[in-house]
């Protein structure tokens, strides 16, 4: 699940046309939203995103999702 989600993510965030101001890169979609786009479920999704936090390849900031560039 977890390489499911970070490569969805990387996917949107190659083409999310950010030109990178910023270190970081704002996740603009749902968990559920997410969860429609790799065919896993919500509560999976989350355990993988808290799980990616962890390792330190995401960040979670106020709710919101932020992947470093």
């Amino acid at each position: 699940p977890e390489h499911r989600v970070l490569t969805i993510l990387n996917y949107f965030k190659k083409y999310s046309g950010n030109p990178g101001e910023n270190k970081s890169f704002q996740v603009d979609f749902t968990r559920k939203e997410i969860a429609h786009l790799t065919g896993l479920r919500v509560e999976t999704v989350i355990r993988a995103i808290k799980s990616l936090e962890s390792k330190g390849k995401l960040k979670i900031i106020d709710g919101k999702v932020w992947m470093p560039l």
